[in-house]
């Protein structure tokens, strides 16, 4: 009996370690934040979700991407820690110029595409410098070829700025 209840908490032990392996936590920098990536059971380098705990593991929010083309890739915490921007892929290869990204905003806990910032379409890797400071590319609408070769306008900014009236 006791080897049955010990090879038991065996098995749950080594399962929740299997299971909180396929998940990738990324703490801000000031340890108050950790945006997690949470793979896929049926396809291991797929991202499902991205959520954001705060340092205790208490839930703040969700980002889910179990039924989008779209999948979360890498991501950075700004210094300021505020913000965790990261790109997103497609699974279909529609529109290889187009470098998407995502906002997620810890004083709101809401996460905003780049589509919705209203700055164009990002065409470049984002970078971010000082405390919030993002820059990239996006395309040069007034070009009559879309193509990787036609060179972006560059855009900076800082995100507390743009995310201050929300």
């Amino acid at each position: 009996m006791h080897a049955l209840w010990v090879s038991t908490v065996f098995a749950l032990v080594f399962a929740a370690s299997v299971a909180s392996a396929k998940d990738l936590r990324l703490r801000s920098p000031d340890g108050r934040f950790c945006a997690i990536y949470h793979y896929s059971d049926a396809e291991p380098e797929l991202v499902e979700s991205v959520s954001f705990t705060d340092s205790t593991g208490h839930p703040l929010f969700t980002d889910d991407y179990g039924t989008r083309d779209y999948r979360p890739e890498k991501g950075q915490w700004t210094r300021s820690a505020r913000f965790f921007v990261y790109s997103l892929y497609s699974r279909g290869g529609h529109s290889p110029w187009h470098k998407p990204f995502v906002v997620a905003d810890m004083q709101t806990h809401h996460c905003t595409p780049e589509s919705d910032i209203g700055e164009g379409d990002c065409i470049s890797a984002f970078h971010l410098a000082a405390r919030d400071t993002i820059t990239y590319k996006v395309l040069d609408r007034s070009k009559d070829d879309w193509d990787s070769g036609v060179p972006g306008i560059s855009v900076r900014y800082s995100l507390s700025r743009k995310f201050a009236s929300q």
